[in-house]
């Protein structure tokens, strides 16, 4: 049985990881007559995501040894423009990057080691016959192999002309943000708010396109990131977040913060427009980091019988965050291989491949969307917050 952690970042003077939540995954058992079926996309289907999931389901349980890249395969077609035929491959290459099997060793999953291409034609297959895939119980082999054609559709993120949108900025608007509060902006979900960060002209972390002004009586300051003093600009694609910190701001002073509307996503589309915000310093400094009794969790601590097949896991934090430390470094999702909730060297880690890590507008609530079903497992969830990482 697999132990799952989820560590995230909170102030302390040392870095310590403390277990706060735990809820159980249950484990569907299926039976039946050998046979594939189920699972997608389905055959002849068209207009499929580039971030399709691809997966088929058997009715008993399989021989792990018999499922790998040499009997599940994913090629695309060459010539086809449907998803009726596929002649052949464009090339001897599987593009089952991973061959997984689960649910009990009855569902297949290919995991690509890149997305789909736009309008392509694929052609996924799970061997049968004597060189195929076998049953866990007996050996028995299927007749023949399973087959499935689908065709991408033609829109990709490259070709979306949707204006990027910031969704909220931080600190909130009133009084009593700390002088050392990280400034961030936190963009809309969905391709278009993939921004360019190279640090050219039209890039979100180039300083030119950032001003933060003081303001006094209705009047303007100088703008400090004109002036060399911009701090430490960080975009993080996978939050979304672009975050200005190691700012030295006035105690008990009102700013006006503008992300330029020049700013471009990869895609060369501008946002349009400024997006701009307002806040008020207080007395000083914050070094007090978010209160762990605070923290909400989604499993909640303690539940059980949680489908494996869950869509996604939420950290609610009681204050705001620093966009740049919300990242898959601190934020961790892994299997316990010992149950001892501790990181000491024989635990996998969630990455990318299976996670997303998304903030809400209110820059406190952090999701992990899981892009695959997770194993039977006791799952937990924790953090650890070296000094410094989190305002």
């Amino acid at each position: 049985m697999n132990i799952y952690n989820l560590r995230a970042p909170v102030s302390l003077l040392t870095a310590i990881a403390v277990v706060l939540s735990t809820f159980a995954v249950a484990i569907p058992v299926q039976a039946g007559v050998p046979a594939l079926s189920v699972g997608g996309p389905p055959n002849g289907q068209t207009n499929v995501p580039l971030e399709a999931f691809i997966d088929i389901n058997a009715s008993e349980a399989l021989n792990p040894a018999s499922v790998s890249a040499s009997t599940v395969t994913l090629y695309s077609c060459t010539g086809a423009t449907d998803a009726s035929s596929c002649a052949s491959p464009v090339t001897a290459t599987n593009l089952c990057g991973t061959v997984n099997l689960e649910n009990s060793n009855t569902r297949i999953i290919c995991i690509t080691s890149s997305p789909l291409s736009v309008s392509t034609t694929y052609r996924f297959s799970v061997l049968g016959g004597g060189i195929g895939i076998t049953a866990a119980a007996d050996g028995a082999t299927m007749a023949s192999d399973v087959t499935r054609i689908f065709r991408t559709g033609s829109v990709s993120s490259s070709s979306n002309t949707t204006l990027p949108q910031v969704m909220a900025g931080m600190p909130m608007a009133g009084t009593g943000a700390s002088t050392n509060s990280p400034i961030v902006f936190v963009f809309s979900f969905g391709p278009e708010s993939t921004m360019l960060s190279d640090g050219t002209t039209n890039a979100v972390n180039n300083a030119d396109n950032i001003r933060i002004r003081t303001v006094t009586s209705g009047v303007f300051g100088s703008d400090v990131c004109t002036t060399g003093a911009c701090g430490t600009i960080t975009y993080i694609s996978a939050s979304r977040t672009l975050t200005v910190s190691g700012l030295s701001l006035s105690a008990s002073t009102g700013y006006d913060v503008c992300l330029l509307g020049n700013v471009r996503n990869t895609g060369g589309v501008a946002m349009g427009g400024d997006y701009c915000f307002g806040f008020t310093t207080g007395a000083g400094a914050d070094s007090t980091g978010p209160n762990s009794a605070s923290i909400i969790y989604d499993p909640a601590d303690g539940a059980t019988g949680v489908s494996r097949f869950l869509d996604h896991v939420a950290v609610d934090f009681p204050e705001s965050l620093n966009g740049s430390t919300a990242t898959l470094s601190n934020i961790r999702l892994y299997a316990d291989a010992d149950a001892d909730s501790v990181l000491d060297g024989g635990e996998t880690i969630l990455g990318s491949g299976q996670l997303t890590l998304s903030i809400a507008s209110n820059a406190r609530d952090v999701d992990l969307g899981l892009l695959a079903p997770l194993n039977g497992a006791l799952c937990r969830c924790g953090y650890i917050r070296p000094r410094g990482r989190v305002q």
